[in-house]
């Protein structure tokens, strides 16, 4: 019976506002047959452990026909497009991220494309990519987008899980601790200036924390 209340209560919170996520990553399930690909657990790995909130979002998903420049999906803007690396790079692909490098960060993870499926072998589109976006390592993803992160930790906590939401003017980090085994023991900084308060779902308690 408690358990079934705390569920209900985690649920209705979780389900409450909007996700404070700003970064997306394309999913490349087409471009695996397409020849050497990366897959997209690796990138989503590193922001992940780096407490770097996320979606997936595939290519049809991409809309740029209002000449913006910007990533919006169902009315969310994304700061950040991740492409998982690829060797090859569909046409029709390549034209929408060309057209987001307008307004939208778009970065390759490791290295750019090296060849173009479709568009006659023209490389044009290729070549203004490599000139508006950036390739970046796997491993230096986390620490070119650190500006995303919705907290700051004291040290690294791969193991911890955090959710940000926005409802009406109020914030909700959701900590969870993924291991099983591990302990988390870190100081956590959240970007605001209104009292702090932790919340034990279990017990339906409300306490104040200390800043």
């Amino acid at each position: 019976k408690c358990l079934i209340r705390y569920m209900n209560r985690m649920s209705y919170l979780l389900s409450q506002g909007n996700c404070d996520i700003r970064a997306a990553i394309l999913y490349n399930a087409e471009l695996e047959w397409c020849g050497e690909s990366m897959l997209i657990q690796k990138p989503a790995r590193e922001l992940t452990q780096n407490q770097i909130d996320f979606v997936f979002l595939p290519a049809d998903a991409i809309k740029t026909g209002d000449g913006s420049g910007y990533l919006k999906v169902n009315n969310k803007i994304y700061d950040v497009l991740i492409i998982p690396y690829s060797s090859k790079l569909p046409y029709y692909i390549a034209e929408k991220l060309f057209e987001l490098c307008k307004s939208t960060k778009v970065l390759f993870v490791d290295a750019f494309p090296t060849e173009l499926m479709g568009g006659n072998g023209d490389n044009k589109i290729l070549n203004a990519l490599k000139a508006g976006a950036m390739a970046v390592p796997l491993h230096a993803l986390a620490e070119e987008l650190k500006g995303l992160r919705s907290v700051l930790i004291s040290k690294q906590q791969k193991d911890l899980r955090i959710m940000h939401r926005k409802i009406n003017d109020n914030d909700i980090y959701f900590c969870f601790n993924e291991s099983g085994v591990n302990n988390v023991d870190c100081r956590i900084a959240f970007d605001c200036f209104k009292p702090i308060y932790a919340y034990d779902a279990m017990n339906n308690k409300l306490s104040e924390l200390p800043c």
